[in-house]
């Protein structure tokens, strides 16, 4: 169960049911749809094999969610895709059809329909194991959102938000069977929500952090520019716009000290105003892409892939496609905390405005530095974020799920 339909740009959902259905497993996949891409996400989806269940989530759906959720104890987060619609459809499917080996439940807005199925009459002897994807740790972000962000905005909902999500991620962890993170921090994070008092033994939250299509994202043949750097992301996500800032903003001023000519590309759907109005800082020398059909040709042109994040959580889908491209990559340690690798080999890191726009001027003047970094990052992502050695950690996850939920009837028979 996802809260949103599975695509290229939300592709931790999409590669795991790929992978899955690919692996032999029949897969079930119940989302909502908002937009006429999201049905031609799921015909896709249905062309592998994958059985689709769905029901449309209008904008007033989402107002009476929030609506509801506001009176209740629960963020708003964790009320947002709910369907009636939807969860029926669930139900009726997991009472006519063979039980599946586990429930998976990605995301905090997908947990409301595991909940709501506990909540079932057959509940206690019919539904499989939940095993809830979590993702990222959400309060993690809000926490990081209220000292970082600068918008007042964005603030006063973290506030807000910040102390109920904490509550509900803390009861979710030790409400299912198994749960997942795409990095240790967000794990520890997690767990440390279910011990408030910061002491005594908490559920383990196990890591798998996202991959990348190899296949898809691939070195080009092409030479690349000379002088282009490249962001990435959805840019009406508030993370990705402060780093989208800070980079035009706070960085560049610095590299076009010495280098006047070099280009920037912020490539990705949804810009809002403050991103778009970036393009004035320097015209003709900052490009605002809003969607793009493809992220590929960027990324094998610019001479590097930057991540300059400000805050965030998790696994940087952006950097792992940049590295799967051999295009070298220069983040910030947030953005390169979830990978084991080396600066100065398979990435370039820099912390301070000063320190970032210093390795982005190296990477542009040293050629055999970047065949280096793209070379090793490309070797990296092979070697740890392939979506089909995801899919196989993710299987031992379900087994395991399993095992405890056998033995959790077991003992419940011997009892009584």
């Amino acid at each position: 169960m996802i809260p949103y339909t599975p695509s290229l740009i939300r592709t931790r959902s999409f590669n795991i049911a790929l992978n899955l259905a690919r692996r032999g497993h029949a897969v079930t996949l119940a989302a909502p749809w908002e937009t006429a891409e999201d049905l031609e996400n799921q015909r896709r989806l249905s062309e592998e094999g994958i059985k689709i269940l769905t029901a449309r989530l209008t904008r007033s759906n989402v107002a009476r969610n929030l609506l509801g959720a506001a009176a209740r104890d629960g963020p708003l987060q964790a009320a947002y895709s709910w369907s009636e619609d939807l969860f029926r459809q669930i139900a009726q499917a997991l009472a006519v059809a063979p039980s599946p080996d586990a429930i998976h439940l990605e995301h905090l807005r997908s947990a409301c329909y595991g909940m709501a199925l506990a909540s079932l009459p057959s509940a206690g002897t019919g539904i499989p194991p939940v095993v809830w994807d979590s993702v990222d740790c959400i309060s993690l972000l809000f926490e990081r959102t209220l000292r970082f962000n600068r918008s007042a905005l964005r603030r006063v909902i973290a506030l807000l938000e910040l102390p109920r999500t904490r509550r509900w991620e803390g009861r979710l962890v030790r409400r299912f069977s198994r749960v997942l993170a795409t990095s240790q921090e967000d794990a520890d994070a997690l767990e440390r929500l279910t011990r408030p008092g910061g002491t005594g033994p908490s559920p383990s939250v196990t890591v798998i952090p996202n991959g990348v299509d190899l296949d898809f994202f691939a070195p080009g043949e092409a030479a690349r520019e000379a002088e282009e750097i490249l962001l990435t992301g959805k840019m009406s996500y508030h993370a990705n716009v402060a780093a989208a800032v800070q980079l035009v903003r706070v960085i560049m001023p610095l590299v076009w000290a010495s280098h006047p000519k070099v280009r920037v590309v912020l490539a990705g759907k949804s810009p809002t105003r403050e991103v778009r109005d970036l393009e004035r800082i320097r015209p003709g020398f900052v490009t605002v892409t809003g969607t793009v059909p493809d992220l590929r040709p960027y990324l094998r042109r610019a001479t590097a892939a930057v991540t300059p994040l400000v805050y965030g959580v998790g696994v940087q889908n952006k950097v792992l496609e940049a590295m799967a491209c051999a295009t070298p990559v220069i983040a910030t340690p947030q953005a390169a905390s979830p990978f084991t690798v080396a600066s100065g080999q398979e990435i370039m890191i820099a912390e301070t405005p000063e320190a970032f726009s210093a390795a982005i001027l190296k990477v542009l003047g040293d050629e055999p530095l970047r065949r280096r970094l793209g070379h090793n990052g490309r070797r990296y992502v092979e070697q740890h974020h392939d979506w089909g050695a995801m899919a196989g950690r993710l299987e031992e996850v379900y087994a395991a799920a399993r095992r405890s939920s056998a033995m959790a009837v077991g003992e419940g028979t011997s009892g009584a």
